[in-house]
């Protein structure tokens, strides 16, 4: 049976207890299904980004809100899926929405359709699992929410304009890179692991582009931010960019809380480079048509640039 989050006072539940009201807690009997491509393509979602709403599936998966409940609790009822629900997600608001990953009869499927061992899917599983059960983990759901949303903005984004095409968005969960670099004139071993990695085509002249995203809340100081962007360069002039994802040049897209931060991350970064990194907030690629807006600023340079100029 899937468990609530802990019963903390950070994160208290709503009916901990086995009353009356209860029985969202309960997984249902297994209802009778085949299962689809569609249903292939959520479970495969959900571990990807860990940790999705109703409202996330139906926006990419389905047109009606109750045909999207529907096939989610058949998906939840037959441990594809499981089902979790976060009270403080919306305060004052009476009922929660659910949050789906990806069960234990998922990892089957994300295995196959993403050629990963199925012993590395189940790890993740549980890692995030052991994670829920933690004090700290209220940032690391705000921080998970913000990327999930982020990359739900750049795939509107990109069905909203025909000449540019979305190939491939790959997860946090598949991106960690360990490189070395010289740090005070020793080596040492580094790590990039960004919240995300996409890649995106010009239609008309077939030229490919490629990015990093980097999902920021304000949390770390100018020090940490400096020396994320020395390990970005570092990174830069290894073979590793060529060799996992075929190309070795590639943008850092940073994405913050507001206009102040952005001209904070802005100066910051351009006191030590001039290359690569573009900065925006939320806000602006909440926009449907952000895309070609000029909403970035670029690193060591003066004015607004748009993604896709």
């Amino acid at each position: 049976m899937t468990q609530p989050f802990p019963n903390k006072t950070s994160l208290s539940l709503i009916n901990p207890d086995e009353s009356k009201c209860a029985s969202r807690f309960k997984r249902p009997r297994p209802i009778l299904m085949r299962l689809t491509e569609r249903d292939e393509q959520i479970i495969v979602r959900c571990w990807e980004d860990k940790l999705l709403s109703t409202s996330d599936l139906q926006t990419l998966f389905f047109g009606a809100k109750a045909r999207c409940i529907h096939r989610l609790r058949i998906l939840y009822s037959n441990y594809y899926l499981d089902c979790y629900f976060f009270p403080i997600l919306c305060p004052y608001r009476g009922s929660t929405e659910a949050l789906y990953t990806n069960g234990v009869k998922g990892n089957s499927i994300v295995s196959l359709l993403l050629d990963q061992d199925q012993n590395y899917v189940a790890l993740k599983r549980r890692e995030l699992l052991t994670s829920m059960e933690t004090d700290s983990f209220l940032l690391t759901f705000r921080h998970l929410r913000v990327v999930n949303h982020t990359r739900i903005n750049f795939e509107k984004a990109f069905l909203n304009n025909q000449e540019w095409k979305l190939l491939r968005w790959i997860p946090e969960r598949l991106l960690e890179d360990q490189f070395t670099m010289t740090q005070d004139g020793e080596l040492r071993r580094a790590k990039i692991r960004a919240d995300g990695f996409v890649t995106y085509q010009h239609q008309a002249t077939a030229k490919l582009y490629s990015a990093f995203v980097e999902a920021d809340l304000g949390t770390m100081s100018q020090k940490q931010i400096l020396a994320k962007v020395q390990r970005y360069l570092n990174y830069f002039q290894t073979d590793l960019p060529q060799e996992k994802y075929g190309t070795q040049w590639f943008r850092v897209l940073m994405i913050t809380q507001s206009p102040k931060r952005v001209i904070e991350l802005w100066r910051s970064i351009s006191s030590l480079t001039h290359s690569i990194f573009w900065i925006t907030s939320f806000d602006e690629i909440r926009q449907p048509l952000w895309l070609s807006q000029c909403i970035w600023r670029r690193a060591g340079q003066e004015g607004s640039y748009a993604l896709v100029e």
